[in-house]
């Protein structure tokens, strides 16, 4: 038994196959099913249900009648062709099966049509497989129940349970399959950590944020294949519920499979499990990049997440596309922007079943030149959504309302430097200087950017000029490792309050000195720095000085 069926053991296992009881005729005496329900993702369009599978030992007095499975969710089992459904009725005789494809309709899936299913004389098995439902349209905690019924010429010859008594399988137990960041609703807070906000005048070429996802139970992550682990199930290996494919297959390339006539398409998968990862107001100047494989927890089989061109189809691989010089990791690729929006799509490809519940971290790095824009710019956001949804691709879900999560913003490199009292008046002046400090000796990570800029000075008290903000420095632009030194009087003439400067350079600092007839005998000075004010005024961030 694999690991995640063991974890519901002790709360289901009465309730696994209830009502089985001995029929009036030896053929219908059920010896085993695969054992308890397999647990459904309530996002999930199409999960796979149990296989029921009945022993009749013989003889067997019907020599035939249809087969008609009903359940208590709607099943989604896969059309093939038009006239072929991948829900399969199989008679085993002795390690040789006879199919007979089901035809789908609602709760219900009718096997043997008008031709009917032809019963051995003797022991044979009946096994119901690849039956799918809509467990999204469930609530959590449901149980899925199946009943298989016997009709001969439209009476009920025998059911699961025995001549004219209905009884239930529990092929499915609904629970929450993922553990999406920012998923409210289901008590999950932000699984994110993001970098910044960047500031726009400094390049970035190293990681911006991770995304970290996980399931809720084990086996919620498949991988398209099932992978045969060291456990048993029934004394066979455990394969059926880390795989998005069903238990018969037509497709002698994916494996698992019990009858090789099968026809080509019942009970495959078209990809593991997928998550899309839709991004939004990504600027422009601004590109991307995410890795092309991401390894997570597991030990025999570690969850492996592989980046893959589109959310339905076949799984198709995304190269790595990193510019030589640009200074980023190997093994990234670049996920193109239209008009801001971006979506990458990542397919479990490796998963782990004996481990409870597998999590995988997703990091992203947002490549810039510096000043590659001149405002400010608000966070970049993605939403996280199981994928696809609203398609006929097997495994599908059913669309989310996951909210969006707030990445990497960007702020103007910008420093504002308050001088508390400056004047010329009644004599005075104050000489101002401006020192741009962008330039220094230390070596990244820590280091500043050099960066040139001008400073907008903002005057408040008696005599302000007209007008009294964004007033331009003087000198114009900052070179980087310079200062700016100037009076007061030549840019405000007989004001006298506190003035705000505003420079668009990072790391600014400011000095102040008041004089009175320095050429004089009895003329004195008085200096003081400016300060730093950072921090948001007016907003729930308190204002700093000095920090």
């Amino acid at each position: 038994m694999d690991f995640r069926k063991k974890l519901l053991a002790l709360s289901v296992s009465a309730m696994a196959f209830a009502g089985v009881a001995a029929a009036q005729s030896p053929c219908i005496t059920p010896t085993n099913n695969t054992g308890l329900p397999n647990i459904l993702r309530v996002e999930g369009t199409n999960d796979l249900a149990t296989d029921v599978v009945i022993a009749c030992a013989g003889p067997n007095t019907l020599a035939s009648g249809s087969v008609v499975v009903q359940l208590n969710a709607s099943v989604t089992s896969k059309q093939v062709s038009p006239t072929l459904n991948e829900a399969t009725l199989l008679i085993n005789v002795a390690g040789v099966y006879t199919q007979y494809p089901g035809v789908v309709s609602g709760n219900q899936v009718v096997f043997g049509g008008s031709t009917g299913v032809t019963f051995p004389a003797g022991a044979y098995t009946l096994e119901v497989a690849n039956i799918r439902v809509n467990s999204s349209a469930l609530a959590i905690g449901t149980y899925v129940t199946e009943t298989v019924n016997v009709y001969n010429q439209g009476v009920v010859a025998f059911t699961s349970t025995g001549v004219g008594a209905p009884g239930q399988a529990n092929v499915g137990y609904v629970q929450q399959g993922f553990a999406v960041p920012n998923d409210l609703a289901n008590g999950i807070g932000p699984a994110t950590s993001v970098v910044g906000p960047y500031a726009i005048c400094q390049p970035n070429n190293t990681l911006s944020f991770t995304i970290t996802l996980a399931e809720k139970f084990g086996g919620a992550f498949k991988s398209q294949t099932p992978t045969v682990n060291a456990l048993t199930c029934g004394g066979a290996p455990c394969t059926e519920t880390n795989g998005e494919q069903g238990s018969f297959v037509g497709d002698t390339l994916l494996g698992n499979v019990i009858d090789t006539t099968a026809p080509t398409g019942v009970g495959t998968a078209n990809s593991g499990t997928r998550f899309q990862f839709a991004y939004a107001g990504i600027p422009s100047g601004v590109t991307l990049y995410v890795p092309i494989t991401v390894v997570g927890t597991g030990t025999s089989a570690p969850l492996t997440f592989q980046l893959t061109a589109s959310a339905t189809g076949a799984f198709s691989p995304v190269a790595a596309s990193v510019p030589a010089t640009s200074g980023l990791p190997a093994g990234y690729a670049a996920i193109t922007a239209t008009n801001g929006t971006a979506t990458a799509v990542y397919e479990v490809t490796t998963t782990d079943n004996t481990v409870p519940t597998e999590s995988i971290t997703i990091p992203g790095i947002f490549f810039f030149a510096a000043d590659f824009a001149t405002t400010a710019l608000p966070a970049v956001t993605v939403t996280v959504t199981p994928a696809p949804t609203g398609s006929t691709n097997v495994p599908n879900f059913a669309p989310s309302s996951n909210p969006a999560i707030n990445l990497n913003a960007w702020s103007v490199c910008q420093t504002s430097l308050l001088f508390p009292f400056v004047t010329n008046q009644l004599g005075f002046d104050t000489g101002i200087v401006l020192a741009n400090t962008s330039t220094d000796p230390f070596a990244a990570p820590g280091g500043a950017v050099a960066t040139p800029g001008s400073c907008a000075l903002n005057f408040y008290g008696a005599g302000a000029p007209t007008p009294s903000t964004g007033v331009a420095a003087p000198g114009g632009s900052q070179a980087s490792g310079t200062t700016n030194a100037f009076q007061v009087s030549s840019v405000a003439p007989g004001f006298q309050g506190y003035l705000i400067a505003v420079c668009n350079y990072q790391y600014g600092h400011g000095y102040a000195f008041i004089e009175y007839d320095l050429t004089q005998g009895n003329g004195i000075a008085e200096g003081y720095l400016g300060l730093v004010i950072t921090g948001t005024r007016g907003q729930t961030t308190p204002e700093a000085l000095n920090n």
